[in-house]
């Protein structure tokens, strides 16, 4: 069984050849005045910002697990200057439940690309 460091370089040799860069886990500032967070992958420029997501959905509660997810898409709106914010599933049935919620697609209409990277 990986653990999430482990999980987190498997997501980066996916993603670095698509992106054309070496992504690190940086401290980002956030819109709110002296707030910052920690992200799991972030391009050199800061302008790509990824959260990456590894838990497991086991079909329970399914309320919960999307709301763990809507906050982690709102930290990554509240990243000043990003371009591209990236949530990475790796977990199938969990990117397929959060896929067919309202809060998904409210969030892709706000720039949040939600992707499944199978590892």
């Amino acid at each position: 069984m990986f653990v999430w460091d482990e999980k987190v370089h498997r997501v980066r040799e996916v993603l670095e050849p698509e992106i054309h860069a070496i992504l690190t886990k940086q401290k980002l500032p956030l819109q709110s005045p002296d707030t910052q967070y920690s992200f799991d992958l972030v391009s050199p420029d800061q302008k790509i910002v990824i959260a990456v997501k590894t838990d497991k959905y086991d079909g329970e509660n399914p309320t919960s697990a999307v709301e763990t997810l809507c906050e982690t898409c709102l930290l990554l709106i509240a990243v000043k200057d990003a371009k591209k914010r990236i949530l990475v599933l790796t977990d199938e049935p969990l990117y397929n439940l959060f896929k067919q919620e309202r809060q998904a697609k409210m969030m892709a209409l706000q720039g949040i690309e939600i992707r499944f990277v199978k590892i």
